[in-house]
């Protein structure tokens, strides 16, 4: 079976500080890595310092940093899947179940990383991971990639 990776994050940046040497290591083997991207990020409230962007231009900027970012890390597939930021928690969870299985279904990935439920400092981290585990029980155990989920700890610090 050929190897294929497939990222579900709900954010811009999340593949970067999450995965991103599983990422490198993948492609430097030949593997291919699909980003299915939930949102923009666009709600984000730090506009730099000095300040960057605002309210309007935000969007756009974080959907370049985004394509740039893939670029760098040589991303074969980047899927925006164009959810609103910081509303992924109050989805319907079958409706996000179902986008992220005709991902799963299309790309028919080896591997899947996602956050783990209940475990990420957002709650568009938890939906996600939510979702995508959701989309994962509803096939055969033995049709279920191997999935890898992110956990941020409260007590990460210490």
């Amino acid at each position: 079976m050929n190897e294929h990776v497939l990222v579900m994050l709900p954010h811009p940046d999340d593949e970067s500080f999450g995965v991103a040497g599983l990422i490198a290591q993948s492609r430097k083997r030949g593997i291919p890595v699909t980003y299915a991207c939930g949102t923009l990020g666009e709600m984000g409230r730090n506009m730099g310092s000095p300040t960057y962007a605002n309210r309007e231009t935000l969007p756009e900027l974080r959907k370049q940093e985004l394509i740039s970012a893939c670029k760098e890390m040589d991303i074969t597939d980047l899927r925006m899947l164009g959810l609103r930021d910081k509303t992924l928690e109050f989805e319907d969870d079958e409706y996000l179940a179902d986008v992220m299985e005709t991902i799963i279904d299309e790309v028919k990935p080896t591997l899947i990383v996602t956050f783990y439920p209940g475990h990420g400092v957002h709650p568009d981290h938890d939906a996600t991971g939510e979702a995508v585990i959701r989309a994962l029980y509803r096939k055969k155990k033995e049709d279920r990639p191997v999935t890898y989920c992110m956990a941020i700890t409260k007590n990460r610090e210490e």
